[in-house]
């Protein structure tokens, strides 16, 4: 089979227009950029762009950040090869060609099917699973919801994903809500230093404040005046979880305090739900052998008779 691609050639930097609109999925950050200058710089260009005739004009489909490198250093004859191929072959080969460095982030996957799907018009059920595969996703259509809202966000939400500061737990939250309230909830969480569970929760307490009180986000935000929270990850989840725990977050110290002072046998605890707003209580036994379980049900159950767990009893109401 003839390679989809012509003979290399130089062309005036004039004759070619940045496509990196169009077709470029790559999320590089400054590091990349200034890495790829340098080279540029000290080497020349070692490897030709690939260009595909747009309406007349020659787009540069793979390469616009080399491009943008040589237009800075001031190079006008530059290296390319003509795509002779059509769409869908063009982006194999344009995924190919990135694969070679390593495996696509999660922002990226998300930007080459958005951009794929808008240029050759393919249907996203009919994808062909080993595509699924190459982009490193379960081989199931449904594995495409997530890059797919994804790919509609725009800089710095799509970077966050690219960095793995947004895991997909929270994509699966936030396709649940509005747009709106999803763009509201990102922006104000942008730049705080959170983990994969506490963010989740974050998201979870604004939105479902907003929603019982029947407000957007946004306006949740600005009527507790959450947004002077900026960067302040842990005081902001602190904040948000004393809005949508009202009860446990005002009797959290204290219901440490009260356990404490039962003296429960070695293995023993009570606890409360995250979400804990009275009325339940967790009673666990650990134990290394029934004798030990016996010894302490029954020391437990003394306890009970002699009336030792009355100051958990203002938690069950």
């Amino acid at each position: 089979m003839a390679e989809a691609v012509g003979e290399i050639e130089q062309v005036l930097r004039s004759a070619l227009a940045l496509g990196g609109a169009r077709y470029s999925f790559t999320l590089k950050g400054p590091e990349e950029r200034n890495s790829l200058n340098d080279s540029l710089q000290r080497q020349g260009q070692l490897t030709p762009l690939l260009v595909v005739e747009d309406e007349g004009v020659l787009t540069v489909a793979a390469g616009s950040g080399r491009l943008a490198a040589l237009t800075f250093g001031g190079v006008e004859n530059i290296w390319v090869r003509r795509f002779l191929g059509s769409r869908i072959e063009l982006w194999d080969r344009l995924l190919e060609e990135q694969l070679t460095g390593g495996p696509l982030n999660t922002g990226e996957v998300a930007l080459y099917i958005k951009k794929r799907l808008a240029d050759t018009g393919e249907d996203v059920k009919e994808f062909p699973l080993e595509l699924l595969e190459r982009l490193g996703l379960p081989p199931r259509h449904s594995a495409l919801d997530d890059p797919l809202w994804i790919g509609s966000l725009e800089p710095p939400e799509l970077f966050r994903y690219a960095l793995g500061e947004l895991p997909a737990k929270i994509t699966r939250i936030l396709m649940k809500a509005k747009r709106d309230d999803a763009l509201a909830i990102l922006r104000a969480t942008r730049g705080m230093r959170l983990g994969a569970n506490k963010i989740a929760e974050v998201v979870k307490c604004a939105l479902e404040c907003a929603w019982r009180d029947g407000i957007s986000v946004s306006e949740l935000l600005d009527s507790e005046e959450l947004r002077a929270f900026e960067g302040d990850g842990e005081g902001f989840r602190a904040a948000l979880r004393k809005l949508r725990y009202p009860t446990v977050t005002s009797w959290d110290e204290h219901f440490s305090e009260d356990v404490r002072a039962l003296k429960l046998p070695d293995g023993v605890t009570v606890s409360h739900s995250p979400g804990f707003e009275g009325g339940r209580l967790r009673l666990t036994f650990a134990f290394s052998s029934f004798e030990e379980l016996g010894g302490d049900i029954g020391e437990v159950s003394e306890m009970l008779s002699t009336g030792a767990f009355a100051g958990l009893e203002k938690y069950l109401g």
